[in-house]
């Protein structure tokens, strides 16, 4: 995809998926995307048959890894989850390691950068902020994948540990 056509959206089972875009033209991509998603958030948070929101894309709004995360984005993410109840997941891959956040704005963010390419590390720590930041709930240097279930009453998510990282 190029130029803001890189997103879409979909519902399985009681859950709205809403992509997020490469920021191929600085601030436009994301300001435009989110008037799209805010009214596909509306919708959904007015419709009973979806229970939860979660939007994924490869830059990631939070993360203390070798990528740090975008404050652009962070806005944009921070404002619709606190004007979405039902919005409570984020998704994205981009830095190389595994990371979630606490709740922020009602929102987890995942980072799963695990898979199809080496760790980044970085300095002694492995990491690029050596102390983990306070909306940090878990990070680790490994390989490996997420596995999420969704059910009618709740999101359940296993990282599965591949090999460690150096250090």
């Amino acid at each position: 995809g190029c130029c803001g056509e890189d997103w879409y959206w979909f519902d399985y089972g009681n859950v709205r998926f809403i992509a997020y875009p490469e920021p191929y033209v600085e601030p436009d991509t994301w300001a435009d995307w989110n008037t799209s998603a805010t009214a596909l958030m509306d919708a959904a948070q007015a419709d009973p048959a979806i229970s939860y929101i979660v939007t994924f894309g490869h830059r990631p709004a939070y993360s203390s890894g070798h990528h740090p995360g975008v404050d652009s984005l962070r806005v944009y993410l921070d404002a619709l989850g606190a004007g979405h109840g039902k919005y409570v997941l984020n998704l994205n891959g981009h830095s190389r390691d595994y990371e979630r956040t606490s709740p922020q704005n009602g929102v987890i963010h995942v980072t799963v950068g695990t898979g199809g390419s080496g760790l980044e590390q970085d300095g002694p720590c492995l990491w690029l902020t050596c102390e983990q930041p306070s909306w940090s709930a878990f990070r680790a240097m490994h390989l490996g994948s997420l596995r999420l279930n969704f059910t009618g009453t709740g999101i359940e998510g296993a990282f599965i540990c591949g090999p460690a990282g150096g250090g």
